[in-house]
This record gives structure tokens, sequence and C-alpha cells, in this order.
């Protein structure tokens, strides 16, 4: 009986946690425009994901070995929260590893077992230089991931949230709002890496991209 007694909560547990989290994902479904509209730090004020955390939450699943962050931005949170791997970007961010020019980064050839770009590769001016010295710091069989939303999204989601970070406005200026998945394709081609498949995650707005090192 008490063996039985015992199952019973935990199969109890374990379905009132599966709810909790059913419902945990509706709201975060719901509160989606809120989470587009409003800066990171109100919506974490609201106990909601940001749209960083999405990313980061996906991606993690795919990484393997000392992982390469480049374009890591102010928290350096991938590597922080994975624990295994350097965070660099061409802007002094006090969390960051290393301040380099990702043009030419300051590592030995086959460095790394990951690299990601988390919505920065539409960033870069020179892409495809930069995803060749990605390679050259990957080992054989590294993996690339980056994550880029497509550029009608970009363009609607920086004018929407241009409207309340003024100092970001200034700062994109005239960048890429976001990249087709044909154009990654063919950047990952021209450097030499080999382009596997694109994933779409948060509800289909999003593309994980993935390619490797052969």
């Amino acid at each position: 009986m008490k063996n039985d007694s015992k199952r019973y909560q935990s199969d109890f547990k374990h379905l009132m946690n599966r709810f909790r989290n059913i419902v945990i994902e509706m709201v975060h479904f719901v509160c989606f425009p809120l989470r587009v509209f409003f800066s990171d730090g109100l919506v974490e004020k609201m106990g909601l994901r940001t749209l960083e955390t999405e990313r980061i939450r996906f991606c993690r699943r795919f990484l393997k070995g000392v992982v390469l962050d480049v374009g890591c931005g102010m928290k350096n949170r991938l590597i922080n929260e994975y624990g295994s791997g350097v965070g660099i970007d061409v802007n002094f961010w006090p969390s960051i590893h290393v301040l380099c020019d990702t043009e030419n980064m300051p590592f030995q050839n086959a460095s790394f077992d990951s690299a990601v770009l988390l919505a920065s590769l539409n960033y870069i001016p020179n892409k495809q230089k930069v995803l060749k010295e990605i390679k050259r710091v990957l080992k054989k069989d590294g993996i690339v991931l980056v994550t880029m939303i497509n550029p009608f999204i970009g363009f609607v989601h920086h004018r929407i949230f241009r409207l309340w970070n003024f100092k970001l406005q200034r700062e994109i200026g005239q960048v890429e709002y976001g990249l087709w998945g044909e154009q990654i394709k063919e950047l990952f081609n021209q450097a030499g890496i080999t382009y596997k498949k694109k994933i779409p995650f948060l509800y289909g707005l999003n593309t994980l991209h993935l390619g490797c090192v052969e």
C-alpha cells in the first residue's frame, strides 16, 4: 500500500509539473507581442522570457565541447550559462572574454568544437571573411550555429523596438534587418562550411541554421 501511495503521489506530482509547464508556455505565447514590443529589462520584470533567452535555450541543446560565441553581447550569457568557451565581441563589454576584430581572431587553428552567432551575422559587414575565420578556428567536425530572422520580420521588429530605444536606433544605422535562409546557405558554402539544415523555432519566426567543418 505504501508503495502504491508513493507511486500515486509521484504520478500526481509529475502530472502537475506537466500542467504547470503547459500553462507557462501558453502565457509566453499569449504575451509574445509584449516580448517584442518591450525592452528585455521590462520583459524580465514581467516574469517573461526575453527573445535572447529563447535563442539561448534553443541553441544550447546543439552545442558540444568548447564554444566560441561571436558577437557575445553585453552579458556574454551563452558562454556564462553553458560553462565552457569564449565570448568575443568588437565592442567592449565588461563580461566579454576577448575584445577583438572578428575578421582576425587571436586563436590558433582548430581551437573550438562549436561556434555560435546568435542574431549577430547581419551586423557583420564582411560576413564571408568572418565565417572563414570561424572555419579556421573550428576543429574537424566542428559545428556552426547561426540564428537569424528574415529581413521582413527583422524590419518590423526593429521598427517597433527602435521606438523604445533611441540609443539602439543610432547604433543600428544602416545594418541589414535580417538574412534569408538562401543567403546564409550561400555564405556558408563560400566560406567552406557545409550547410546541414535549418530549424525554425520561436513559433516559426526565427531560424537556427546548422553547418559543420568537414
